[in-house]
């Protein structure tokens, strides 16, 4: 069920074209959970008000993460992160992010995210997920926060989103 795996939260990011430029000319990638990682600063982070105000209620570190061409990310659960906010930055890169709910199996049921570029997407990482990267590097902007999965959740970052949402729905 799409609901407990992600939410596309139809909010575009402000900074997508900045830090794609960035990702682009970015040469020092540090090892990340066998991702590359190029981190992003605060300060940039400000220039979203979305992010802003979510970085307000629980704080986090940002960054892009960069999966080369012809690449995939097995099957997984997040140690640490409950739950997370991604935006894919480069429209052009063919990929897949998928869900499903049931344990490892020879086959079974899936669920695809169909990111839209620069749109972020609350993303529950204590579902199983897998990516596969195929002609392009794909850029991913992502958040980690400062609480871990037993403090913060998919279900209470649902909860802040609302408080968010409907506080931008009154200005």
């Amino acid at each position: 069920m799409t609901d407990t795996y992600f939410l596309q939260t139809k909010i575009q990011s402000k900074i997508k074209d900045k830090l794609l430029f960035k990702a682009e000319n970015f040469n020092q990638w540090i090892d990340y959970f066998n991702f590359k990682l190029m981190p992003v600063d605060l300060e940039i982070v400000k220039e979203d008000n979305f992010l802003n105000e979510l970085n307000n209620l629980h704080p986090f570190q940002a960054g892009v993460l960069l999966l080369p061409p012809m690449t995939y990310y097995d099957w997984h659960v997040d140690d640490e992160r409950g739950v997370c906010v991604n935006a894919l930055l480069n429209e052009d890169s063919k990929s897949f992010c998928c869900f499903s709910g049931e344990s490892i199996k020879v086959s079974g049921s899936f669920q695809e995210l169909q990111y839209i570029t620069g749109e972020y997407v609350i993303f529950n990482n204590q579902i199983r997920h897998t990516v596969f990267n195929f002609d392009k590097k794909r850029y991913l902007f992502t958040v980690e926060f400062n609480e871990n999965k037993n403090v913060l959740n998919y279900d209470k970052l649902l909860e802040t989103f609302q408080t968010i949402k409907n506080k931008y729905a009154q200005s």
